[in-house]
């Protein structure tokens, strides 16, 4: 999943994205400018620049990477701008990016959505591995994860970016969960008792009432499901 050597990950908070150690760096400060119709209206002329300016910058930092697509490190990138760094490293993905917080995976992930939509992320949830540590994680962070994963199997995700403290504990190999995670499609004929079953070899908890993700409810023909997306009432 990784794209070239693992390398301890930066936590110091100083904003510097390393992807690799090498004798060469390269530090670069974001320039934009816009070139529009002189008749373009005000709108126009910002709709364009919201739709230019990722795509210039990442082609920009792209351009003045070494050539060979060896490791590579990336300085002076401030926090807001990590985004733009990432996608020009990675280009299509997959890959994992490692990063010192949970803050820092869901602000990645969320810059990656507005700058770099062609690259679809997602964040490993650190409260998913609580359970390493003796404690009970919370079933709507495990069922987070393993969606994650699961996008990163099927290629619905191409980046997944994993907090520091995550990286000691093992995890499942995505390409594992494609055939292990049950699916529902409105028309479907089941039996109740069968999806129950296969419901708790999936990890879902059986309760009186489904509160959150991970759980779900029998009553005579009737399933409640806590889908990590969705309820789903299924009437069988």
């Amino acid at each position: 999943m990784a794209r070239g050597p693992t390398h301890p990950p930066d936590t110091s908070g100083s904003g510097l994205l390393t992807t690799g150690h090498g004798p060469r760096a390269t530090s670069f400060r974001s320039r934009a400018t816009i070139a529009g119709r002189p008749d373009a209206t005000p709108a126009e002329a910002s709709a364009s620049l919201t739709l230019q300016l990722p795509a210039q910058a990442v082609a920009r930092v792209r351009a003045s990477l070494p050539p060979g697509g060896g490791p590579v490190a990336v300085g002076g990138v401030c926090p807001a701008a990590r985004a733009v760094a990432v996608g020009a490293i990675l280009g299509d993905g997959p890959a994992v990016v490692v990063v010192p917080t949970p803050r820092d995976a869901d602000e990645l992930v969320a810059g990656l959505a507005l700058l770099v939509p062609e690259l679809p992320a997602a964040a490993l949830p650190a409260e998913a591995l609580e359970s390493y540590l003796g404690r009970i994680p919370p079933l709507g962070a495990t069922t987070a994860a393993a969606l994650a994963l699961l996008g990163l199997a099927e290629g619905s995700v191409r980046v997944l970016v994993v907090p520091a403290r995550a990286l000691p504990y093992p995890l499942p190999e995505p390409s594992s969960l494609p055939a292990r995670a049950p699916r529902l499609a409105a028309g479907m004929r089941l039996d109740p008792r069968a999806l129950a079953r296969e419901l708790l070899t999936a990890g879902y908890r059986r309760v009186e009432v489904v509160e959150e993700a991970g759980e779900f409810a029998l009553r005579g023909q009737v399933i409640d499901v806590g889908a990590p997306d969705r309820f789903v009432h299924t009437v069988t």
